[in-house]
């Protein structure tokens, strides 16, 4: 296979599980260490030390499944602020970032991109760096000079993109799985540990459960927050998985299951902004679908309609859910207006009211989010992703401040609009 072929992420050119099997130590020490971590937990050991073994056990599969870059870049992604541990330290942050571009730099450049999407993934970084300094934030400013060298080294290279993306899987497929692990056994009265993380309080129950403080909208439960700040900020993890999982995986039954696996995980988050986000992409999703496969216009504009009805109509009944559960939630973002705002309803948690308080720091990031719609115009499957980013910049998130999210944003549309997108829509079209 030369270089300039797609590589398919369920291709059976390009298996990484046959690793597994031809390296049985890896294996072998995985269940020594699986088996170590139930002992522990059995014989009323150290919840710690059982945690440790099962990270060590997910350390040594990751590597074999997605390669030791693709694991290191999924690492350093989530060390990038919507991260938690990003969001706390900017030394963190800037020591992912430049870990994340000396991993780009091991890729080849597969093509060189367009003049006019370098210069518009440069203008977006640029209007983000204009961003932190009105708010007079110049040394997270030079967070996004690396990060936006990262995004226009990133259109170049959708090798990386392919298995960032399965590195974030599988941690956001671990992390998931030991949360619905803990639905189903219970979760207990009090949090098995409490780490603080710079102003962040993260729970983590056993097995390797974390979550975040807030009500959750599901009694009994904890709201899900997968190494991120809090639960809403999940979304900008979904972005790029879900633009991944519709657009490289070649069999629809592979699909199907990872569009279900990402939705147990955005129901896990609880959060207003991620179930609103998530919608709206796959709604669009399904109207280009229905488009693409030369049914009838109107037929896909009725689809997408019915699909945005119902999504309304949920949104509705999740305002209304979150209004009374966490009413300051709610009227901080602009929506409705409470004698419940708070402070952070003066700041600028979202584009409603930071144009309120802050007009020309919302006219910049409106300027990044124009720019990147310049970038995925090249394909029509390139809106989705960009749909969900600008629902959750406008409802729910302050996308200032979430430079991995830009950077994840910029990958999941190299994902729609690269050459391995256009191979497997080749293979699926002489497949039909």
């Amino acid at each position: 296979m030369t270089r300039s072929e797609p590589r398919l992420i369920d291709g059976r050119r390009d298996i990484y599980l046959r690793r597994v099997v031809s390296r049985p130590y890896f294996l072998s020490g995985c269940v020594l260490a699986i088996v170590g971590a139930v002992v522990a937990v059995t014989m009323g050991g150290d919840v710690l030390i059982a945690q440790s073994l099962l990270v060590a056990a997910f350390i040594l599969l990751s590597a074999v499944i997605c390669g030791v870059r693709g694991t290191l870049a999924a690492l350093c992604i989530l060390g990038i602020p919507p991260g938690v541990f990003g969001e706390s330290s900017l030394l963190v942050a800037l020591c992912g970032a430049a870990g994340l571009l000396v991993i780009i730099c091991t890729y080849p450049a597969a093509k060189s991109p367009r003049l006019a999407t370098s210069v518009a993934v440069a203008g977006v970084f640029s209007c983000c760096f204009i961003a932190m300094l009105l708010v007079g934030q110049a040394q997270v400013g030079a967070l996004y000079v690396l990060i936006g060298i990262c995004a226009m080294l990133v259109m170049q290279r959708t090798d990386f993109t392919r298995d960032a993306c399965r590195g974030l899987s599988l941690v956001l497929g671990t992390l998931a799985f030991s949360y619905f692990t803990t639905v189903i056994t219970g979760f207990p009265s009090g949090p098995a540990r409490v780490v603080e993380v710079g102003e962040r309080l993260v729970f983590v129950y056993a097995p390797v459960t974390l979550s975040s403080a807030g009500p959750p909208l599901i009694e009994g439960t904890r709201r899900f927050a997968p190494l991120v700040g809090e639960p809403g900020l999940t979304v900008f993890l979904l972005i790029p998985l879900l633009t991944a999982a519709l657009t490289l995986l070649q069999r629809r039954a592979h699909r199907i299951l990872a569009v279900i696996s990402l939705s147990f995980v955005a129901l896990a988050t609880q959060s207003f902004g991620v179930y609103v986000a998530f919608l709206a992409g796959l709604a669009l999703y399904v109207c280009l679908w229905l488009s693409k496969r030369g049914r009838q216009p109107l037929l896909a504009m009725l689809a997408g309609l019915g699909l945005l009805a119902v999504g309304l109509w949920f949104s509705m009944r999740l305002i209304s859910e979150k209004g009374s559960l966490a009413p300051e939630s709610v009227s901080d973002r602009g929506i409705f207006e409470s004698t419940a705002a708070t402070s952070a309803s003066l700041g600028n948690i979202n584009l409603i009211v930071a144009f309120q308080h802050s007009p020309t720091l919302a006219a910049t990031l409106s300027i990044a989010l124009v720019l990147t719609v310049l970038i995925a115009v090249r394909h029509p499957f390139g809106l989705m992703p960009l749909v969900m980013f600008l629902v959750t910049a406008v409802f729910s998130q302050p996308i200032q401040w979430q430079a991995g999210g830009w950077l994840l944003l910029v990958m999941a549309i190299s994902i729609s609009i690269g050459p391995a997108a256009e191979g497997c829509s080749e293979l699926r079209s002489h497949r039909t």
